[in-house]
Formats: C-alpha cells, structure tokens, sequence
C-alpha cells in the first residue's frame, strides 16, 4: 500500500476482518462498569478476530452486576458464534434470581427513602435519593436514575453535594448518549467548580474536560473537542468512562483534524500536560510530529497502520472515516502551500496507491474550496490561483449589482401582491393564542419568491406577507405556526441609578414589549447584541462563520458589543426611559464554553458603561425577563464611534487575511488580537465546514462570570426574567431550521445551544451569587426591599398569557413603573405608528404584533395542554420525522431541569380579569 493511500473496505459495513495491534485483555484492565461491558460487547459485534474472546468477557463481566439486559444482549450475540460454549448457553436461573434481587432492593431503596421524607431529614432524603439512583443506574433504567439523581438537587447545599450531583448527571448522560445534556451538566460543573478552590473541585476538572469533550466529538465538533482533551491536565481518574489512553487517541486525532501546525507544536507537542498521556500512545505522538514537520505521507501511514484498533473503539468508531478525511485533505492542502505548481505525479508518489491518481479527490477539495488551484491535465500540474484584487472588485461589484436587482424585483413584487389585495393580515383584536394565520406549510415559497437575501434571520422572521403568526404574536404556547423560535430572551431597561437587564422566553417576549414599547415614556431598542454575536468581529456564534456574504450584508459586520452599548449610551439622552429587550446566550459563548471578556470591552472603565454619576432622565428599574430599567448615566466612559477601543480595527478584519492559496491566516481581528486558531487549512471537506467563530478572544475572563461582559457594566441593569417551557420552545425552534420555513429563516441547521436555557441559568445564578438580583423573590416578600435590592421577577410565559393583567401590573410594581390598564390595548394609529417604528430595525419582524391592538387572557381553546412524553414523542415524529423527533427530544430533556429550576423562582398572583380595578 502506497504512503497515505486509505485502504480498501473489506467484510460488511461496521465489521473490521484485519487484526487489530491491541491485546484485549490489558486494554479491557484500564475500564470499570458499564463502559467496561459496553466496550467488550462492541469489540464482539464488529471484529471477526477477537469476536469469541470478547463476547465470552462480555457474558462474564455481565454476571458481575446486576444488568439482566446487558447479560441477555452478551449472551445471545456469544450463543450465535459459539452455540457449544458453556457461556453460551442461557442461564435462566441467574436472571430469574437477579430480576428477584433487584425487585426487592429497588422496593427497599423507595420504602427508606419514603422514610426519609417523611421525617423530613434533608440529607438523608439526599443520600436516599443518591442510593436509587446508583441502584438504578446498575441495572440499566437510566431514566429512572436520572430522575433520582436530579431530585439530588433541592437538597444539595454545600459545593460538595452540589458536584456530586452534577457528576452523577454528567455520567448518566454520557451512558444515555445524550450528548447536549452531557455538555450541559458538565458546565454547570465547571460553574460550581469556579466558585470553589476546594480539593473535590480541583480533582474534578479533568473529568469536566473529558466529558465535554466527548460529547464535542460525539458532535462531530472535532475543534471544540481537542480543546476539551488537550485541557484535560494530570490527575484524570475516570475509568467508567475512559482512560488515559483515550485522552491520548481522541484528542490527537481532534487536534490532527482541525488544528493547523503551528498550534499543533505550541498545544500539543510543547503541552508539559498532554504530552504525559502522548507517551501512552507514542503512535499518535509520531503521527502528530510527522505531521508538524511537513512528513505527511508518514502521518498517514501510522494513522492507517492502527485505523482497525480506532474502529474498535466505541466512541471513536463512527469518526474514523471524517477524521481521517480531514486530517488527509489537511495534509495534501499543507504540502501544496509552499508551491505555486506541483506536479500531479509528485503528489500521487505521496498520496495515492501505487498505480492510482488521486485527481478526482484533488477534484473535490477544489470545489468545495479547501483547495484554491486549478487542475491543468494536459501539463499534469496542480497549479496554484493567485487572487488578483482588481478582479476580485469586479467581481463583488457584479454581485452587489445582480443582488441589488434581485432585492428590486423583490420589492416590486410585494407592492403588486399588495396593490392586488393578495397580503395576508391578521384580524386586529385577537387575544394571545388566537388562530389567525395561514398555515405556511401550503404556501408556494418558490412561486411567490422568498424574501430579499437576508442579512440574518431576525431580518426575515414574521414577514407579514406570509402571516407568519398565529394572533397577536408568537406567544401562544399551545400553537407551533410562529416563525419565531421561542428562546430564553433577555430584556434590558434603563431607570434611576442602574441599568436594567434581564431575560426573556419568546413565549411571551413579543406581547411583553409591545405593552411597553406603545407607551410614550420609554425608548425602545430591540434586540441589538444579536449584531455582534452573530456579524461581527466579536462573534460568537459560528452559524454564519463561511457566508461571509450574509454578515457583510447585515450591515452589522462591524458591530462590537461596545458598540452595542455605546448606541444604548446614546439612547438614554434622549429625555426617556429606554426598553431594551434581548437575547440571553447573545451575551455568552456557546455549548457553555469558558466566557472571558469581549476584547472592546476589556478596557472599560471600572464604573462600566459611561458613568460619570450624571443622571439623565433615568427609566424604571425592571423588566420581564429581561424588561429592566435603570437612570440614565452620564455618557464619559466611551468612545462614541466603538472602533477606537484597546486598538480594535475600524472594520474589524485584518488586511492580511488570506494568502495565495486561498488560505485564512490569520482569521479575524478584535482589539488588536488576532485569533490564529480559526485557520481554514483544509478545514472545509466536501461541504461540511469546520470552522468556528473568531472565539475565544485574547483577554482576561471574570471569575464566575458566564458572559463577555465585564460584572462592572453587568451591574449597572436591572435583571428580570420570563421563561417558557422547552417543550413548547424547542419544537417551534425546530421547525424554522427545516423546510419550508428554513427559506424564509435563512437558518438552516438547527444549534441546541440557541435554545439558551442553560446560558439564562448560568446568568440567574452569577447575578444571584453577587446579589445584582434577590434574594427576595417577587410576589414572595413583604413589606419595602431594602434600597438598592432588585427582587428576582421571574414569570413564566403561560402564566403571562393565562392572567396578562395580573401579571403586568405586578411586573410593573417590582420595576418601579406606573401600571394602567391601559397598556395592555394599543389601537389608535399613534400607538402603531410608535410600535413599528421601534421594530423598524427588524424588517417586518414583528409585524403581526404591531398589527394586533390588545393583550387579552387565552381562552378554553387556546388553553395550556397537557401531553405524556409519549404523546409529544408521537406528535413531533409524525410532523418532523423521527430523527427531528429524536432530536428535539433530547434538547427538550437537557433543557427541562434548566426550565424547572428557575421556575422554582416564578412570579405568581391572583387572576385579575380585564378592566378590573
């Protein structure tokens, strides 16, 4: 076999026929517990060398526990290859005996742990509960320890318990396969562990590091994974899930597909850390240094040398093939590099069999661009495309000019579908939940022409043309016809001496902001730290990473999240209070990776956003879920122009940023600092790129602090807080990332961590803990808050659409705003004028909302449903198919403890009717 050349597949898919170089019985020694089974049955299943031994290990490590199916699953796959074995043959009287035994001791467990609360014995009740899980977990009904488990938490108080608990979770997500759970218990590990220097916290963050990073890996996020495993430091101890050896193979390989060479030296081989486990598997060690020093044909051959002992793995097995297509594009991508020309026959003598051409492969890493050459076959060269700026220039004035046309004919079209009485609208006077919209899965996308290419989803979400709403907005909980996927939503408000900031669920946002938005005192932002989170050098989210395009034509790829605040700045000296709503996880890094603070921002002032003490016409002190109020500050403490920061670029990008190849060198600028790890060297096989946003940035992170914004300006707000049940969110979400409604979202992959769940808790509980909100909970105290404490208001969106009067004037009494009635109908022209004009920015966003005139309690028909899980199972397979059933269920579930904690914390009042005083 050629050097570097993939070998032929033989035997059925999923089977490996060659021996592997591993020998069983010491590679089976570094495991305990499920893993231990799980990993021998999987090596039974698919290698047809070690089939016999690891199937009879498989049986005997069964019996150890107390796993009756996990027995019948080894015992049945042991009987069909060796039907004569002793082992093979079924022992019914161990199973009848074990099912016996775990009957009466789950019965055992649930009689003391009854017990236990009934003498109300907090830490019993927790020991109790921690038994059934592990009892639970031991026989293999996982979901029933994972309710244990989670029932831990009401009575975990010290640090201890509280990483205990979420150590236990993490573990039980990792055995269930639901990787986005496991990711989020391993963060809120890290946040417990953050706020402790204890010994249980520093011996716990290297199985954080392995559990996030495999879950990345499970989620084919192989860049967010090396991280994970080349932080994983000295001390890892964790055998029931994997072992140093592990550490050493997954997070090689991760950083060999999406790490460029540079880093690979400096993070890898130069890691004092991660060279320990290195030496566990020196082949990795070898095949990485080749790598590093330009050997490619020989990085490729150790890897293909060990690739049967990596399709053994049961973790690694299904990435085998994308990794090594990754790590071998990247090869062939670095060794054109230095050329302008390469002969096809030099690359083939390094790349391809003997005898073979690898032109059709070179073929394909040209045209989804992870090569910039052409291919002349007459010459058989591989040549280099040098960029030639003055055709680039023409090139995107051609393009803005065709764009310009088509926008053009976009809007000629929708004056005629108007000017012909054809635009759907809904009927003023709805109430929240109302049924007034066209059911968008029969509209024609195509004949009627999607909207103009958008410069963000929020640009195209509730088009009105499309009636994309059902009634007044997106807030009925029991409808999935919004556009708007419900999210965990942060609003912001300024009044008196602080800023005021909190966070919002779309379930009810929409309804929320237009009561607030039509009243004349207050100046309305909506929406704004999207900008930089999505467009902007600061971004954080990846989704539109590769569609430079899309963020160029946002009009916002200059947006900084100082710039962000600078326009608030400006909005406050403008005689009014200003209502700010927005997004939570806009505000922190995704899939709960560490947060440090936002380059233009890191060298605030130390009094936060522009303070000089002055005060200028403040605003209220609260919002829903984010509907907050703060007293204008003086503006001394900014650069207007928020590009002149701790030297960040006017634009935000390096000038520098591409070699000739076609290559990112150098990715994206911010404050001076640019961020090497997003070099795009091969990163881009066959259409599925692996690059990421330019995070993390190059400063300092806040202790404890989960977002990008430094504690001094977080302070300066008024948190509150509206949430809504993930099960009505999640699906609504879902739905706009597939066809038809993805065409008119522009989102066209679904992202777990924009459900924002996890981001809005981790934001509770650190302005919690540094008493920005609470302790005293709304609707919970008596009597007068001591000066300067903000209540913790926290309403759940189906509480604001059963009892809106009630809960408005509440609201309004906890931010120190005036209630009227009143507010909750907008039906004179003035108040729609004024509610369009604060959506202008979202380009018919909202138009549905600015076209309804009131906020009325949902009626019977609209009501609050309750389903089993089985029901919402059915009902999402039937409209989504069962793997958007199987996905939405996972989040819906990773999600839900999130919802329910901070539930715990929900404003409730008495139901007040309309008009009643």
């Amino acid at each position: 076999m050629a050097k570097g050349q993939q070998p032929s597949q033989s035997g059925p898919i999923g089977e490996v026929t060659e021996p592997p170089k591993l020998d069983l019985e010491t590679y089976i020694q570094n495991y305990t517990g499920t893993t231990k089974f799980e990993r021998l049955l999987f090596i039974g299943l698919h290698s047809t060398v070690l089939r016999t031994e690891a199937l009879k290990a498989a049986v005997a490590e069964a019996k150890k526990g107390r796993n009756v199916a996990h027995y019948n699953a080894a015992q049945e796959a042991y009987s069909r290859v060796a039907p004569d074995e002793p082992e093979a043959q079924h022992d019914a009287q161990w199973v009848t005996s074990m099912e016996k035994q775990n009957k009466v001791e789950g019965a055992r467990l649930e009689a003391e742990l009854k017990g236990y609360k009934n003498n109300l014995i907090k830490e019993s009740i927790r020991i109790g509960n921690e038994d059934c899980g592990k009892f639970y977990q031991s026989i293999g009904n996982l979901q029933k320890a994972y309710e244990a488990y989670q029932r831990m938490r009401q009575d975990a108080i010290i640090n201890k318990h509280i990483i205990e608990l979420n150590k236990h979770l993490t573990t039980i997500t990792i055995e269930q396969k639901n990787w986005l759970g496991a990711v989020n218990h391993a963060q809120k590990l890290l946040s417990v562990t953050e706020q402790t220097q204890t010994e249980e916290a520093k011996a716990v963050q290297p199985f954080i590091k392995i559990a996030q990073g495999l879950a990345f890996m499970a989620q084919k996020k192989y860049s967010d994974a090396a991280t994970s495993f080349l932080g994983v430091g000295t001390g890892m101890d964790a055998p029931a899930i994997m072992s140093g050896n592990d550490v050493a193979i997954y997070g090689g390989l991760c950083a060999l597909a999406s790490i460029d060479r540079d880093q690979l030296q400096k993070k890898v081989l130069n890691s004092t850390t991660f060279r320990s486990y290195l030496e566990l598997e020196p082949e990795v060690r070898r095949a990485i240094t080749s790598f590093v020093n330009g050997r490619y044909s020989v990085c490729l051959s150790i890897l293909e040398g060990y690739r049967n002992d990596y399709l053994l793995d049961i973790h690694l097995s299904s990435h085998v093939s994308d990794i090594f297509r990754l790590i071998r594009s990247k090869s062939i991508a670095q060794y054109f590099i230095p050329f302008s020309c390469v002969t096809l026959e030099s690359l083939n003598a390094s790349f391809a069999q003997s005898g073979e051409s690898i032109e059709e492969e070179l073929l394909g890493m040209i045209k989804n661009g992870t090569l910039n050459a052409r291919i002349d076959t007459i010459k058989g060269t591989l040549n280099a495309v040098i960029p030639s700026p003055r055709a680039q220039l023409q090139q995107k004035t051609l393009d803005s000019v065709k764009e310009y046309e088509r926008e053009l004919r976009q809007r000629i079209l929708r004056m005629n579908i108007i000017n012909a009485g054809l635009e759907l609208e809904p009927k003023n006077g709805v109430s929240l939940g109302g049924d007034q919209s066209t059911d968008l899965d029969q509209i024609d996308f195509e004949a009627i022409g999607s909207p103009p290419y958008g410069s963000s989803f929020k640009d195209l979400e509730g088009d009105e043309t499309l009636g994309c709403y059902k009634g007044v907005s997106c807030a009925n909980s029991s409808s999935d016809s919004d556009i708007r996927p419900n999210k965990c939503y942060c609003t912001l408000l300024k009044a008196y001496t602080r800023y005021c900031h909190g966070v919002l669920g779309a379930g009810g946002s929409n309804a929320v902001q237009t009561v607030f938005m039509t009243r004349k005192d207050l100046q309305c932002i909506h929406e704004p730290f999207g900008d930089a989170f999505y467009f902007g050098p600061e971004r954080l989210s990846s989704r539109y990473e590769d569609d430079v395009k899309a963020r160029d034509e946002s009009g916002f790829s200059d947006s900084t999240f100082k710039s962000v605040f600078d326009e608030i700045e400006k909005q406050t000296q403008q005689g009014k209070r200003v209502f700010i709503k927005d997004i939570t996880h806009y505000l922190a890094p995704p899939y709960g990776k560490p947060a440090s603070i936002a380059p233009s921002l890191a060298g605030a002032p130390k009094r936060g956003v522009g303070t000089n003490g002055a005060v200028t016409n403040g605003v209220t002190n609260g919002v829903t879920n984010g509907v907050a109020a703060t007293n204008g500050n003086g503006t001394n403490g900014h650069v207007t122009n928020g590009n002149a920061a701790n030297g960040h670029t006017t634009n935000g990008h390096t000038t520098n940023g591409h070699t000739t190849n076609g290559h990112t060198t150098n990715g994206h600028a911010a404050n001076g600092h640019a961020t090497n790890g997003h070099a795009t060297n091969g990163n881009v096989t066959n259409g599925n790129a692996t690059s990421s946003a330019p995070y993390p940035y190059n400063t300092e992170a806040e202790p404890g602090n989960p977002t990008v914004v430094p504690e001094e300006i977080l302070k300066k707000f008024h948190f509150t807080f509206l949430i809504r049940h993930p099960r009505s969110s999640i699906p609504s979400y879902f739905r706009c990332t597939i066809p038809p409604l993805n065409k008119v979202t522009g989102f066209y992959n679904f992202d777990p961590s924009e459900a924002g769940y996890d981001e809005l808790r981790r934001v509770f509980d650190f302005l919690k803990s540094k008493g920005h909100v609470g302790p005293a909970i709304a609707g919970k105290y008596e009597g007068n808050l001591p000066n300067g404490e903000v209540s913790i208001t926290m309403i759940d969106a189906d509480d604001l659409l059963d009892n809106p009067n009630g809960i408005i004037e509440a609201y309004c009494k906890e931010v120190g705003m005036d209630y009227d009635p009143g507010m909750l109908n907008w039906d004179t022209e003035e108040d729609h004028a004024q509610a369009k004009r604060a959506f202008e920015k979202w380009r018919g966003f909202h138009n549905d909302a600015i076209e309804s005139c009131s906020l009325k309690p949902r009626d019977s028909k609209h009501a609050k449903k309750t389903k089993t899980v089985e029901e919402e199972n059915e009902c999402w397979k039937e409209t989504y198919g069962a793997e958007g059933a199987r996905i939405i269920r996972e989040c819906v579930d990773a999600n839900i403890p999130d919802y329910e904690y901070l539930k715990s914390f929900a404003l409730k009042v008495p139901f007040k009717a309309p008009g009643e005083a």
